[in-house]
């Protein structure tokens, strides 16, 4: 199911429909954390990066490239 959000995030940033982008994302993140499943929680946090960059919101844009915490 995760790739499949994924894919679905990827097709609506190529259609140029970047707020259709970045709700995919954020739902894949809501996911990753409920399935503890972090396999593309880096590639969902670069693109949302890409997404605030394109929309000039550069502040944002640096959150989502933050490093974030991990539990050990």
């Amino acid at each position: 199911m995760p790739e499949l959000i994924l894919m679905r995030a990827l097709h609506h940033l190529g259609l140029g429909r970047p707020e259709g982008s970045a709700q995919a994302l954020l739902s894949l993140l809501r996911l990753q954390d409920d399935l503890r499943h972090e396999a593309f929680h880096d590639h969902a946090h670069m693109l949302l990066s890409r997404i605030a960059y394109l929309r000039d919101d550069h502040d944002e844009a640096r959150k989502w490239l933050r490093p974030r915490e991990r539990s050990v």
